[in-house]
């Protein structure tokens, strides 16, 4: 394991089992230097989350475009 995801595997451990869960991806020059998903997609189905897994994220990364928009 790579020193500098030590922090994220320890972070990650609360998604396992039967929680809600979390993918996360790290992209480095084109490279994926860390993938990972855990927890469920659905708690009442027990569906686990896989890299297909698809989210409803509504508004939230509005402010994320407007801020690298600002930055550009």
């Amino acid at each position: 394991m790579n020193k500098d995801f030590e922090s994220i595997e320890k972070r990650l451990k609360k998604y396992k089992g039967t929680n809600p869960g979390i993918s996360i991806m790290v992209i480095k020059d084109g490279n994926v230097e860390f993938k990972k998903e855990l927890g469920l997609s659905n708690l009442e189905l027990k569906v686990p989350i896989n890299e297909k897994t698809a989210y409803n994220i509504a508004s939230i990364s509005k402010q994320f475009t407007a801020m690298a928009i600002m930055i550009i």
